[in-house]
C-alpha cells in the first residue's frame, strides 16, 4: 500500500507492547536501524531504516524503500512516526504531547511539495 499509494508518511499511534511483554499490540514491520528487509508481493521490495530519532513521547524513523523493475531501481525515503505516550485503553495524560507529535508532522508534511496520502494506524 505504502509504494501503490506513493505515501511518504506513517503515522503509527501504539507501542508494539503494551505492559511489559504480556500484549502485543502491532507487529514490527520495519527492520533495526542499518538492517533491510525484502517486503511486498514477490519480496521486490527492499526496506531500509535509515535513521531512528527517539524522544521520550515518540519515534521517528527514516525508512528507504527500494523497487528494482526492468533492471532499473526507484527509491523512496518514507518517514515513520510512532507516538509512545498513548496508554493501551486510555487517554494521554499529557496533551501537549500529543501536539508536539501532531506538529512534528505538519512541519515535515508541509515542506513536501507532492501531497500523498497519510496512513495512519493504532494497533
Amino acid at each position: 500500500m505504502v509504494w501503490q499509494e506513493h505515501s511518504r508518511i506513517i503515522v503509527m499511534t501504539t507501542k508494539e507492547i503494551e505492559r511489559g511483554k504480556i500484549q502485543t499490540k502491532c507487529v514490527r514491520y520495519w527492520p533495526e536501524e542499518g538492517q533491510s528487509w525484502n517486503t511486498g508481493f514477490n519480496k521486490e521490495i527492499c526496506l531500509s531504516l535509515l535513521i531512528e530519532r527517539m524522544t521520550p513521547d515518540f519515534a521517528i524513523r527514516t525508512l528507504r524503500l527500494q523497487k528494482i523493475v526492468n533492471d532499473e531501481a526507484e527509491s523512496r525515503l518514507v518517514y515513520h512516526y510512532q507516538f509512545l505516550a498513548w496508554p493501551d485503553h486510555g487517554v494521554p495524560p499529557n496533551p501537549g504531547t500529543v501536539v508536539n507529535f501532531l506538529e512534528e508532522i505538519n512541519q515535515l508534511e508541509s515542506g513536501m511539495t507532492d501531497k500523498r496520502p497519510l496512513i495512519v494506524h493504532c494497533s
